[in-house]
């Protein structure tokens, strides 16, 4: 990871017109990862090495898409939108979301069902629920440090309004998700890619030569390591008419680091 942006978008879908691609690429990842989880059984345990990368295998992707489970159609359009207008390949989290709860079920019909098979061992679904949120939160972590850039979308489904916080100054979410891609987002390692380090070199030789949960849990987040983005940004770096990684050059020309 590079460099991570906070988009904030308080109403409507500024990206609607890459709806419609960024389903199509949804639905093409959501069925090329699916497994069966009987390939991944041994000596009656679960390979769990082997069904992670299954299931959750890490894929290519210029930016990684964060966002609450309410906006997924803001996130798939936004997607379809990168990819269109920049020709640019997005990872939107709620892919995972999607193959950790079919996983889940897949597990729990396998090996919690109680005698009879109506209900649930509540201990058995307590230990498979871990591990499979493990293998996701890895997944995730994984993917955001694989991807150049994050975009987190910050709309009032996935940060909590002002108002109904006792601290103006703090920005609060009820997603244990998005309070651990956010959290991850600021301690994992930055690194320049390497097209820009030569740039870098190149020019300053020229310049020696001529710079969602139902209980009610809250996560205080931080932002400030993001760069602040809004629909009006992101219509200007559309209008560039770069692609692929000279878009995401131009994206960092366009807003730079503090």
């Amino acid at each position: 990871m590079y460099r991570g942006f906070n988009l904030k978008i308080h109403g409507g879908n500024p990206f609607i017109d890459g709806k419609q691609i960024g389903r199509v690429l949804f639905d093409t990842e959501k069925e090329n990862v699916r497994r069966e989880i009987t390939k991944y059984v041994k000596d009656g345990a679960i390979d769990a090495t082997k069904l992670q990368a299954g299931w959750f295998g890490p894929e290519e992707a210029d930016v990684f898409i964060s966002h609450s489970h309410q906006d997924v159609d803001v996130a798939l359009s936004l997607s379809g939108w990168l990819y269109w207008k920049l020709g640019l390949r997005s990872f939107v989290d709620s892919t995972v979301w999607g193959h950790a709860d079919d996983l889940l079920k897949s597990i729990d019909d396998a090996y919690c069902l109680n005698e009879g098979g109506q209900t649930y061992s509540y201990e058995s679904r307590n230990r498979s629920t871990s591990h499979v949120h493990m293998m996701l939160s890895c997944a995730l972590s994984t993917m955001m440090d694989r991807a150049e850039c994050i975009i987190f979308l910050n709309t009032p489904s996935s940060i909590i309004a002002k108002d109904v916080i006792n601290d103006a100054t703090a920005s609060l979410t009820a997603s244990p998700w998005i309070y651990a891609e956010l959290m991850t987002s600021k301690l994992i390692e930055k690194r320049e890619p390497q097209r820009r380090a030569l740039d870098s070199i190149e020019k300053s030789s020229q310049e020696r030569i001529i710079a969602d949960s139902a209980v009610p849990f809250h996560y205080e987040v931080e932002l400030d390591h993001l760069t602040g983005l809004t629909a009006q940004d992101m219509q200007r770096w559309g209008e560039q008419g770069l692609t692929g990684s000279h878009a995401l050059d131009g994206l960092y020309a366009l807003k730079p680091s503090k």
